[in-house]
């Protein structure tokens, strides 16, 4: 069927059906044109609703968790742990809340012409943070309702400075997982690949270490926040 604009933004920020959960582990690596580079380790537990997203986010040192409501413009973002030597985060060209495709519940703002994303045909969408005017500009695939690449563009600006996208995804038991991102713009790149990664549906069973060195009663404190939702 063909979907109106709004419905098939509707469709794209839809929730699973079920609660289910997904732990990915890899690694961040940064290059500048100049020939700086910067590495880190990076760690996301996420537990999903049919209604929001809790993450626990780990990258080098630095720690968050992230809460997105998927009928809200802005998640939630706490940060647990700062890195003693600056932000791997910010250097990286990556917001905490983007592993939750937070730009996708911003405002819609107009949809642009149709484009594809290696070779997958995509509609796209200009959303605005309603907070701070930025614009998100987000290829979305006609079949699958998921965002392959997202452009930003500050407010007031003409060009966009910043592209995050989805370089590869593999199902893993059932589920489709991302496991390599790339971030890009100008003078710089950065690959988030995730090469250890697991899933599954919450009535099988929640691992121990969903949000890994987070104390009991923080989780379950987290968790019931997130059941209120």
């Amino acid at each position: 069927p063909q979907y109106t604009a709004k419905q098939f933004i509707d469709a794209t920020r839809r929730g699973p059906n079920e609660k289910t959960w997904a732990v990915m582990k890899g690694k961040i690596d940064h290059k500048r044109r100049d020939g700086q580079r910067a590495k880190a380790p990076i760690r996301l537990g996420v537990r999903f609703t049919p209604d929001s997203a809790l993450a626990k986010l780990k990258a080098g040192e630095e720690e968050y968790m992230v809460r997105q409501a998927y009928k809200r413009e802005d998640a939630t973002v706490t940060q647990l742990k700062k890195a003693p030597k600056g932000s791997i985060l910010e250097t990286a060209g990556l917001r905490p809340d983007e592993l939750t495709m937070s730009f996708l519940y911003w405002a819609f703002d107009k949809e642009t012409e149709k484009d594809s994303v290696k070779m997958v045909d995509c509609r796209v969408f200009d959303l605005k943070d309603a907070k701070t005017d930025e614009t998100a500009r987000v290829y979305i695939s006609e079949e699958h309702f998921f965002p392959l690449r997202v452009k930003f563009r500050k407010k007031g600006q003409e060009d966009f400075y910043r592209t995050m996208e989805i370089r590869d995804f593999e199902k893993k038991d059932g589920f489709w997982i991302v496991t390599s991102l790339r971030l890009y713009g100008p003078g710089w790149k950065t690959i988030v690949s995730f090469d250890d990664s697991r899933a599954g549906k919450v009535a099988d069973g929640i691992p121990p270490d969903l949000f890994s060195e987070l104390a009991p009663d923080d989780i379950t404190k987290a968790l019931k926040a997130l059941e209120k939702k």
